[in-house]
């Protein structure tokens, strides 16, 4: 049993799923598209999977003996070039061909175009009944070269669609429309079947850190196992990173759960591998983040577009039925809220609450200097005049209520406010004869 936990990069039963999940619509000739989160052990599973002649035989049947895999990894080519990514594919053709059954390889003298060559080759399969399967990892990489490359692949697949699938392994939306459009017709084939990773479960994270265990060779306590859980959720990378570097740490950081939190949340490496994850997110990906890092909620407009987080596990429901919703582990909301100056305030005007930082400031304020901050921080830096600050709090009819008495005692109570939470309460300047400005 030890054994079977080393060899395994997740429980068996697990990997059946995901083999079924991914598999299953590329046995019946799909295309695919594949999305994980940064750092969740892609290159590691796909490789895995695509060696398990049990498992594939049991979705592909007797099939699998004419059905090859071409796997593909940018991270092999220097040049970001098209040219350099179809040799990359040529490459691994050949030596696939190679590799299966000894298939002889098409070669034409005088031809150095590569493109040409993998479909030559490719012919030659389709025509021997051969279903080609091409594993295009990192397949955003490809948002960096010429569009005339999505061209090319769509070449590829048109030679016979019914017998020639790409596997689109990406961990960014591709399915965002002003990415998918970038892809030309390709754009068919990404977003005809979708698969989404979710981050590991309980059971799950608990079979990799014991897999961890045995390879580190120590034996973490219960106590700091759930601090580990508590930090890192389901993201495989950051537990085996996490536990590797306590155990460098040493004893007094694994006997002590809580020195190891204080100590990992400060170790750059971790804060490299949040800020990866990070970065493969697009704009309204980030906005919704950064919301439920503040507040624990999805605004209602941003719903559709938080799918791959909630699919992956990046955002979890709170509850059935609920509106509340964490981050995954507590290391990748503490990058987040790092994000946000917490010397600055901003107004959020999708749930109407005023931030200092990542904090919510809100319940500071009486309604009418909710109402005035709110204003001050619509409007940053342009001059509120007396009569504008009038309107703000009285409303139309303000001349009738009107009080530069009133209005002072506000912005003096606002102040006090501000000072209250440590922000400098300077920044809210007075401008004689003119009104007020406010600043970050």
């Amino acid at each position: 049993m030890e054994n079977q936990k080393l060899s395994y990069p997740q429980t068996k039963e697990r990997l059946n799923e995901l083999a079924w999940d991914i598999f299953s619509p590329v046995s019946k000739r799909y295309c695919i598209s594949c999305f994980f989160v940064s750092g969740t052990g892609k290159r590691v599973l796909i490789k895995f999977l695509i060696r398990e002649k049990e498992i594939l035989k049991s979705i592909f049947g007797n099939a699998i003996e004419k059905t090859l895999f071409i796997y593909i990894d940018p991270d092999e080519i220097l040049d970001i070039t098209n040219e350099a990514y179809l040799q990359l594919i040529l490459q691994n053709l050949i030596i696939g061909m190679k590799d299966k059954q000894q298939l002889p390889v098409e070669k034409e003298e005088g031809i150095s175009n590569p493109l040409l060559i993998i479909k030559k080759n490719v012919e030659k399969l389709l025509n021997d009944g051969w279903h080609v399967v091409f594993l295009l990892n990192d397949f955003e990489f490809t948002l960096q070269l010429s569009p005339s490359i999505f061209r090319n692949l769509e070449s590829i697949l048109s030679l016979k669609k019914n017998q020639i699938s790409y596997i689109f392994l990406s961990t960014t939306n591709l399915l965002e429309q002003n990415t998918l459009d970038k892809f030309h017709n390709l754009k068919y084939a990404i977003n005809r079947v979708v698969y989404y990773y979710p981050m590991l479960d309980d059971s799950e994270i608990e079979f990799t850190l014991s897999a961890i265990e045995q390879k580190l060779k120590i034996k973490l306590s219960n106590d700091l196992k759930k601090v580990i859980k508590e930090l890192c959720g389901g993201h495989a990378q950051l537990l085996k990173y996490t536990t590797t570097i306590l155990k460098e740490a040493g004893e007094p950081y694994l006997s002590n759960p809580k020195k190891a939190k204080d100590y990992i949340f400060e170790y750059e490496q971790i804060k490299s591998v949040c800020n990866d994850i990070w970065n493969y997110f697009n704009d309204l990906e980030k906005e919704i983040l950064i919301n439920v890092a503040r507040t624990n909620r999805i605004p209602s407009e941003l719903l559709p577009e938080a799918t791959f987080l909630l699919k992956t596990n990046t955002i979890i429901p709170s509850a059935k039925n609920s509106d509340n919703y964490s981050l995954f582990g507590e290391l990748f909301l503490n990058f987040i809220r790092r994000q946000i100056p917490a010397e600055k305030l901003s107004y959020d005007s999708k749930t109407n609450q005023i931030f200092f930082g990542t904090i919510s400031s809100s319940d500071i304020f009486t309604l009418q200097e909710f109402k005035m901050m709110s204003h001050f921080l619509q409007n940053e830096g342009k001059v509120i005049s007396r009569d504008e600050v009038g309107q703000v709090i009285w409303g139309r009819n303000y001349v009738d209520q009107y009080s530069d008495y009133s209005i002072d005692k506000l912005i003096s109570s606002i102040r006090k406010k501000l000072d209250s939470i440590n922000f400098p309460s300077y920044k809210l300047v007075t401008l004689k004869k003119r009104g007020f400005s406010f600043s970050n």
